[in-house]
């Protein structure tokens, strides 16, 4: 008899992240910095270096579309701001003549 496999528990809600993004995007420039340091061959480095940012793609664009949203959304929030409240309307103390009022 087979044992049917035990669910695990939902872990948290994955999601891509702006700053999650770039922090991956840090890391990989470290680790391409390390291979460059070790690799006497400049060539061989730089087709791995290419293939590795292809390969990221995806990813880099992800992160280019949530900037660019995070910069409108910033540029709106400012179109929002509070504005200081117009000066009280002066009554007038012009009066007019009514027109049907027989003088």
């Amino acid at each position: 008899m087979i044992e049917e496999e035990e669910e695990a528990p939902q872990s948290k809600v994955r999601a891509l992240t702006d700053k999650g993004l770039a922090e991956g995007f840090a890391h990989l420039e470290k680790c391409l910095a390390a291979f460059e340091a070790e690799d006497p061959n400049i060539a061989r480095f730089e087709k791995i270096q290419r293939g590795m940012m292809d390969l990221a793609t995806f990813y880099k664009e992800t992160l280019k579309e949530k900037q660019l949203k995070k910069s409108v959304q910033s540029r709106l929030d400012s179109f929002f701001q509070k504005k200081s409240p117009a000066p009280p309307a002066t009554p007038s103390l012009e009066v007019t003549p009514n027109p049907h009022s027989p003088d």
